[in-house]
């Protein structure tokens, strides 16, 4: 995966709080994830899925000091 156009992200400050910051998300190849956590991400994703009877799925999710967390899951509506 590569960076989209996006300017900003979020991050945590030093008080825990979240913020909205233009620091860079990306690696210098401009990749966001790394090929493990890329695997790591769709292997959930495709169990994810399977929970919810295969349906597909709009996911959100994070990374906090290298691990990935599933914010939510929801039915992907296609318009």
């Amino acid at each position: 995966m590569t960076l989209s156009d996006q300017k900003n992200a979020l991050a945590f400050d030093a008080a825990g709080d979240l913020r909205e910051t233009t620091d860079k998300c990306a690696d210098a190849s401009g990749r966001v994830l790394n090929d493990a956590q890329a695997r790591s991400l769709a292997s959930t994703a495709e169990r994810i899925q399977s929970v919810f009877g295969k349906k597909p799925q709009d996911i959100e999710w994070g990374i906090l000091a290298g691990k990935i967390y599933i914010v939510q899951s929801r039915p992907y509506l296609s318009q």
